[in-house]
């Protein structure tokens, strides 16, 4: 977790509190804390903010300490001296370990344990077909919440609402929530699609899903954009040349309600700047470096051998995924994950190039060793978070690509 994170954090436990005037004026400026001390970062927020929030420094730093333990990544967050927030980060070799034990449940939750969401207006894949892009958005949407909620704990309940029951209805997707935070009294509108490029004949795709969505550019000056209605031949085209998988994960990155536009050119290839097909080679990198180091499979994991600052970089983000599969939840916004999932894949891609396992792993002993087997660990807790991603989203990882 970098000193950006725990900004962002800050400001999630200000706006939590009430304090959001406070919360645009937050200028944190972390710094490493004395020896003494102890922690891995300290700041003086609380001191200048309290005199404008009219509440005790070492008050609020309580407050905020409070509000900080409770976010993933961090270990411990306490009130040192006249009122700095200190914040002890989790050791990347512990989020390793909790991966590796729950497998890609870690990214499930109780936290909406108890909780009924009626999801209305959708339908599960496949049971007749579409004709309408707006239609498809509408299913894959509903299909991803369903998984989201799901995954959080709730009670999804899909269908038409019974006697008695309130279902609030939008366009496409009607949600009641039981008391759900972010859910309840929401009435979920699916924004339209449109088609940027022509269909022209193509050879099949290939299974690997690609997808992106891009907006207007400049690089589509010139190129054909209209409204994707009912035209069936449209729509089979797509299938084809695209594939489902691109898609559903192309449609989700969009926020629900906004507008999202299907660039067919993009969608069609294979590269990193591709962000469907980012998050597939991603894992992938990740199940090739859990291969790369098969011999090392019984050693023993030490935590303690993740000391690098990449190793930390990338066990903060994915300590991070199940806070974001509920945020996603909560605000039926599944592109939180999407875009979640997309700085996970960026920092696999790093992580591969610089502390991927070398044939010098191969022979490695005592302590060299021990860290070879941890990133071999740090490698395999990656790709279950991305699969583990994935699959709320309603794709299937390969492990190879």
């Amino acid at each position: 977790m970098t000193p950006s994170d725990l900004t962002d954090a800050l400001r999630r436990v200000l706006a939590d509190l009430g304090e959001d005037a406070a919360q645009r004026r937050l200028d944190p400026r972390w710094r490493r804390p004395r020896a003494e001390v102890g922690g891995d970062w300290s700041s003086g927020v609380a001191l200048e903010l309290a005199a404008s929030t009219g509440r005790p420094a070492t008050v609020l730093a309580a407050d905020l300490a409070a509000g900080l333990e409770a976010v993933p990544g961090v270990a411990q967050a306490r009130v040192t001296g006249p009122g700095f927030v200190t914040v002890t980060l989790v050791a990347p070799g512990g989020v390793v370990a909790d991966i590796l034990r729950a497998g890609p449940g870690f990214l499930r939750s109780d936290a909406l344990l108890g909780r009924t969401v009626r999801l209305d207006g959708i339908r599960r894949s496949g049971e007749r077909e579409v004709d309408d892009l707006r239609e498809v958005r509408t299913t894959v949407v509903g299909e991803c919440l369903r998984r989201l909620l799901a995954a959080s704990g709730a009670d999804v309940a899909l269908g038409p609402a019974r006697a008695g029951e309130p279902v609030l209805r939008g366009v496409g997707v009607g949600i009641e929530g039981d008391a759900v935070p972010g859910v309840e009294g929401m009435s979920l509108r699916i924004g339209p699609v449109a088609l940027v490029g022509a269909l022209a004949p193509h050879a099949p795709a290939a299974t690997t899903p690609t997808a992106t969505v891009s907006g207007s550019s400049s690089g589509d000056a010139g190129r054909e954009t209209r409204d994707a209605g009912s035209d069936l031949t449209d729509l089979t085209d797509l299938a084809v040349r695209l594939g489902t998988d691109t898609l559903r994960v192309g449609l989700l990155r969009v926020p629900p309600e906004e507008p999202a536009t299907i660039d067919v050119d993009a969608w069609s290839r294979r590269d990193d700047g591709n962000p469907a097909f980012r998050l597939v080679h991603a894992q992938a990198r990740a199940a090739r470096e859990v291969r790369a180091g098969a011999h090392l499979a019984d050693e023993p994991f030490h935590a303690t051998a993740l000391t690098d600052e990449q190793d930390a970089a990338l066990a903060s983000l994915l300590a991070d995924t199940p806070r974001v599969v509920l945020r996603a939840a909560q605000g039926c916004r599944p592109d939180h994950l999407v875009r979640h999932l997309d700085l996970v894949a960026a920092r696999v891609g790093v992580w591969t190039s610089t502390r991927g396992l070398t044939g010098a792993d191969l022979t490695a002993t005592g302590p060299a060793r021990d860290e070879a087997a941890a990133r071999r660990c740090l490698a395999e807790a990656s790709r279950l978070v991305l699969v583990g991603g994935l699959d709320l989203l309603g794709v299937t990882a390969p492990e190879r690509v």
